[in-house]
């Protein structure tokens, strides 16, 4: 099935992140949505993250948000209904 839809990279700007696996991107407008989590780092050797970034699309440019967590997240989780976010890290036992 062709649907013409075809992938294309795009130059951005700002607080880059880096390139991670599991993570969670979630719209929370038109134009912008939160990167959360993920692991860093070869597949061998990584380090799960609890980085959060914003991407404004319109201008696409990535802004790290400041916070932090109380350990090391095992993974995350994410949804975005029309304009509503929620966006969670969780631990793993």
């Amino acid at each position: 099935m062709n649907s013409g839809i075809k992938w294309e990279p795009v130059t951005t700007v700002g607080d880059q992140p880096a390139p991670r696996f599991g993570h969670t991107i979630t719209p929370i407008s038109r134009t912008k949505a939160i990167l959360f989590g993920g692991g860093v780092g070869d597949a061998g050797k990584y380090v799960m993250s609890g980085d959060t970034y914003l991407l404004n699309v319109l201008k696409k440019e990535w802004t790290k948000l400041k916070g932090t967590l109380d350990s090391e997240p095992k993974g995350s989780s994410g949804a975005g209904p029309d304009s509503s976010c929620s966006s969670c890290g969780y631990r793993g036992g």
